[in-house]
């Protein structure tokens, strides 16, 4: 698991290597990672969403990525390898989980995807990765992070709201609706309260990349289109974790999750040498994690 992980950190580095190689400075590929950069370090210095310190404006199409540049703004100042150290610590937890599950997702995600030249772009698009992974297997297995990850996902890229209603109608199929409605209720509210956030404030209610991008390609349908092709590789390692799920019964007793409805799907950690219940639910008591 470990060669996976060095091999696409240091291809991302090898991008930013080649980049200074040809400029003689230390750039990134695109103009949209600086306007990441931009409206971090003006939330930072002026408090205000947006480009400039004299207008509110949702410019940047992953709320969850300008806010973590800003956070890191903040601590250390406005720097370009914030982004780059982003994508480092993304691509490698993507990679190490990834591999973890199935070695072999790994090295297609690293040659296909390819994540290493995704990372060396700067943008949001390895995090949303890493939160998409993480709020998949929090949703099968129960865990009650969920949905803050649903929330979480929506707001790095708003095509996870694909994700979240392909996860929500999987548990409804289950019939862990209170579960999936949740869910859904935390991905979809996290995507309303931004936007009336925006439209309290004199904005659009959607980030104007995306009303831009509307205009250009040819209404809503084809926007969303590009938004799915952009994130194919994405939308499809995630799919692939969540088929392998659902269809095989081995994985999902792995994971603690039981294919048929529980009442309760809570589980915990106990030292000792025993079984014993909580609050109705029976569970193990082991000397060791269960997962």
């Amino acid at each position: 698991m470990k060669l996976p992980i060095a091999l696409s950190v240091l291809a991302t580095v090898g991008f930013w290597l080649a980049i200074r190689h040809a400029t003689g400075e230390w750039m990134l590929p695109l103009d949209d990672a600086y306007i990441h950069l931009a409206m971090a370090r003006n939330v930072v210095e002026t408090g205000v969403w947006g480009l400039t310190p004299t207008e509110f404006a949702s410019s940047t199409s992953s709320p969850l990525y300008t806010a973590v540049l800003a956070l890191g703004t903040a601590l250390v100042g406005p720097h370009l390898w914030l982004a780059m150290l982003v994508n480092l610590l993304a691509i490698a937890g993507v990679t190490a989980f990834l591999g973890r599950e199935h070695a072999a997702s790994a090295w297609l995600a690293i040659a296909v995807a390819p994540l290493p030249y995704l990372a060396a772009l700067g943008m949001e698009h390895v995090l949303h990765a890493a939160v998409v992974l993480l709020l998949v297997r929090a949703a099968l297995t129960g865990d009650r992070r969920a949905p803050l990850l649903a929330a979480a996902a929506c707001l790095a890229r708003y095509e996870s709201a694909f994700v979240v209603l392909a996860l929500a109608g999987l548990l409804a199929r289950e019939r862990r609706l209170r579960d999936g409605f949740w869910l859904a209720a935390a991905g979809g509210g996290a995507l309303i309260v931004y936007g009336a956030w925006c439209t309290a404030n004199g904005a659009l209610p959607l980030p104007n990349s995306l009303v831009m991008k509307s205009a250009l390609i040819g209404g809503w349908t084809s926007l969303w289109g590009q938004n799915l092709a952009e994130g194919a590789a994405l939308l499809v390692v995630a799919a692939a974790v969540v088929l392998r799920a659902a269809l095989d019964p081995g994985a999902r007793r792995e994971a603690g999750v039981s294919s048929r409805p529980r009442r309760c799907t809570w589980r915990s950690p106990v030292v000792g040498g025993s079984s014993g219940t909580r609050g109705g639910c029976s569970f193990p008591r082991s000397s060791t994690a269960t997962r």
